[in-house]
């Protein structure tokens, strides 16, 4: 992973929040924690690199920041615009701390990811939150007709599409991932709910 003096010293600075909270709720287990740079901070600079500049981000059930902390911290100073949606409420003030003691840009909302108001957005982004489906029926409803989903997934991505098939139809990309043997970033274009779904 190569970043800035500054982007790392933040980095740094982001962990050590996420290791010291993660005492009191549940952000990192333990495992976790002895492989965050390598797994989750990694992930989350490859997604920052993977999507395009200046755009509209939303990254779904945020819990402790992965990926989108990292990816405010890769793209400090940008023209992107993040969001980040978390339904718990002591998971959106650790999110607010983090924005505020490491000086980031980005807006948290503390809701259901059900009750936004519809948007487009040009990025989604969603991390062990669901299976592909159900993370494409958000996309469906939040993401722009030119948008994409960069959506981290493990060993059973296959499967994962053919059962969104069901529903969609969509371009996808299997993105070799940093965070470990048999990890992509599996990235969605174009995704249309097909006329015989039910």
């Amino acid at each position: 992973m190569s970043v800035s003096r500054e982007t790392s010293r933040d980095l740094s600075a982001y962990v050590a929040l996420i290791t010291k909270w993660s005492s009191a709720i549940n952000l990192l287990s333990r495992n976790d924690r002895a492989i965050v740079w390598e797994r989750h901070i990694a992930d989350a600079i490859q997604l920052s690199e993977v999507a395009p500049a200046g755009v509209d981000w939303i990254d779904l059930g945020s819990g402790g920041g992965f990926p989108a902390v990292p990816v405010a911290i890769h793209r400090k100073g940008s023209d992107t615009c993040l969001t980040l949606v978390e339904a718990d409420t002591r998971k959106a003030a650790f999110l607010r701390t983090v924005r505020r003691e490491l000086g980031l840009e980005y807006e948290v909302i503390n809701d259901r990811i059900e009750h936004l108001r519809t948007e487009r957005f040009e990025v989604v982004t969603a991390r062990a939150l669901s299976s592909l489906h159900r993370l494409l029926d958000h996309h469906y409803d939040l993401v722009a007709n030119n948008g994409l989903g960069l959506y981290p997934k493990g060993r059973t991505w296959h499967r994962e599409v053919e059962a969104a098939r069901r529903t969609y139809e969509f371009d996808f990309q299997p993105i070799t991932s940093v965070a470990g043997e048999g990890s992509i970033i599996l990235k969605v274009e174009n995704v249309r709910r097909r006329a015989d779904a039910g």
